[in-house]
């Protein structure tokens, strides 16, 4: 598994040629293969891989129309490699997640060294941009207007890159004991460095919710409502002092090309919604995205991205596959555990300004942060985050027996 998610940050398959992504897929699949048959004993086909399934199925009906024989071989693929994934991640020990925990901070601090080179030494990306452009950054960083540009790692696009930091710092948040005190708290501030060097807002908003969500509901030992008023409280009272201008968030954003085309997305779900009554309600298919952009029902701001994974999706799978991937990540946070809404938050915010699912990388880290189950150590220390509330706790406790008369305690979310 850890391999899966550093090759797919190595090697990102929207920016290499077709030839290297059939064997970047072919060994994608081949990995998660050898996990299942590893593992098939203990494996579950269960509801949230039937609600992800139909997602991808939904795609496949509308290629009936549109697409080729490669789009559908694609995705084929792609289904088989994300539902894989969430068969395996599910079934996975408590220290095979913290493992791959661990791997994914190795890999944001890989990201984050070269983003470093990329932005003050000028080194070139690996795959350029996108596979298109030789560069070592490209546009303008909003957050760091002082650099020649957005770093972009070995990812090709400054928004994964962002993603797999923000990521990381979530897990370092929510996880105390991944980590040592000081290396914790110096990875938190270069993956927060990291996400300034991709200059990329949306992540830096999706951190900010995070650490409100963390302090909100699991935060010190005070009560919820009192959380929940310094939550909203600080800041506000940020915002009063410094000013919106003042906020590398806010600084520069309205009136931009990266605002007006997030809003051109959400603008064009009417069009969408137009379509004949079949492709309205299944989509016109997987990789018929720039068929969608030449009819004039996304965005025509010359940029061919749709830039919201809600949007992307009723495009290409309609809304049937709109209202099955809601239902998906839905049933996914519920039954998600506490260390790891963190990070899910930080994913579920990126989906309102970033096709997250259209990117590998991405798509394992959203698949692994919903299926990862709950500790269930016998002691705090087998939890990542040190505490025992959960669904741990309450397996642990299952197993106690108090006096006569007496239920268990269980401790309640």
């Amino acid at each position: 598994m850890g391999a899966l998610l550093g090759l797919n940050t190595l090697v990102p398959y929207p920016a290499v040629t077709n030839s290297q992504r059939v064997v970047l897929v072919a060994t994608c699949s081949a990995m998660v293969a050898v996990l299942i048959v590893a593992g098939w004993k203990r494996i579950v086909w269960g509801s949230r891989e039937s609600l992800l399934f139909g997602v991808y199925a939904v795609s496949a009906v509308g290629l009936l129309g549109t697409g080729t024989g490669l789009n559908l071989a694609v995705l084929l693929a792609f289904t088989f490699l994300s539902c894989g994934t969430l068969l395996v991640t599910s079934e996975l020990q408590v220290g095979e997640i913290h493992s791959i925990a661990r791997i994914v901070l190795l890999l944001a601090w890989i990201q984050l060294i070269y983003a470093f080179l990329e932005a003050y030494l000028n080194v070139e990306a690996p795959w350029g941009y996108l596979g298109m452009v030789r560069a070592s950054t490209v546009g303008v960083n909003p957050l760091l207007p002082g650099l020649p540009g957005r770093a972009l790692g070995t990812l090709s696009q400054p928004i994964p890159l962002a993603t797999l930091e923000a990521v990381a710092f979530a897990f370092l948040l929510a996880m105390p004991r991944l980590l040592p005190a000081i290396a914790r708290f110096v990875s938190m501030g270069g993956f927060l460095f990291g996400i300034f060097l991709s200059g990329t807002r949306s992540a830096l908003l999706a951190v900010s919710i995070c650490v409100l969500f963390e302090f909100m509901f699991r935060g010190p030992g005070w009560s919820k409502p009192f959380r929940g008023v310094v939550s909203i409280l600080l800041p506000t009272v940020a915002i009063a002092c410094v000013g919106p201008a003042g906020l590398p968030f806010f600084n520069g954003l309205a009136g931009s090309f990266s605002a007006s085309h997030r809003l051109g997305a959400y603008a064009s779900v009417g069009r969408l919604l137009g379509r004949s009554t079949k492709e309205a309600l299944l989509g016109s298919g997987y990789g018929s995205l720039r068929l969608v952009f030449e009819a004039g029902f996304l965005q025509s701001d010359g940029v061919e991205a749709v830039d919201s994974q809600l949007v992307y999706t009723l495009a290409v799978s309609g809304l049937l596959g709109v209202l099955l991937l809601i239902a998906f990540l839905w049933l996914g946070v519920r039954r998600s555990h506490p260390d790891f809404r963190a990070a899910l938050v930080v994913l579920l915010v990126m989906m309102f300004s970033f096709d997250l699912m259209a990117w590998p990388l991405p798509t394992f880290l959203l698949l692994f942060v919903l299926a990862a189950r709950s500790p269930t150590g016998k002691d705090a220390h087998d939890c990542p985050s040190g505490r025992t509330n959960g669904a741990g706790a309450r397996e642990v406790n299952a197993g106690k027996k108090g006096p006569p008369g007496v239920r268990p305690v269980e401790t309640q979310e």
